[in-house]
């Protein structure tokens, strides 16, 4: 579950997606082409727009997809082959992480999720501090 500033928003299989304004009572918000041929790994989220970390079950559909619409259409803005289990912030960049495993430990974006960069483990210690984990 993410937090964007105004609204809740929870990504499950296929990027099927639901928000809330309070988290009392949901609203489906849609799903993409993905649909069992992809699962949520994480979702992280910022005024005007949510992200989300997805892992392809075969079809070659993982990476990180974007939402400007609460769910009803996504985008497809990297095509990352890791798991993206872990999410954080701060004022300047969005993270999406491994949780370690392989040579990449996650992607980062300073342009509010419409292009990413790999954080490679040398660079980890320097690279990004973050305030908090989650939203």
């Amino acid at each position: 579950i993410a937090w964007n500033g105004q609204y809740f928003m929870a990504v499950g299989d296929g990027l099927t997606s639901y928000y809330s304004a309070t988290g009392n009572s949901w609203t489906y918000g849609g799903s993409s082409p993905t649909a069992g041929q992809a699962s949520a790994g994480s979702v992280i989220g910022r005024p005007g727009f949510f992200c989300a970390g997805m892992i392809s079950n075969g079809a070659n559909l993982g990476g990180i997809w974007r939402t400007t619409d609460l769910g009803a259409n996504w985008t497809h803005v990297d095509a990352y082959s890791g798991r993206l289990y872990s999410a954080a912030k701060n004022e300047t960049y969005l993270i999406l992480g491994s949780g370690g495993g392989g040579s990449t430990v996650g992607k980062y974006s300073i342009d509010n999720g419409l292009t990413w960069t790999e954080i490679v483990p040398a660079l980890i210690d320097t690279a990004i501090t973050c305030n908090y984990f989650g939203d």
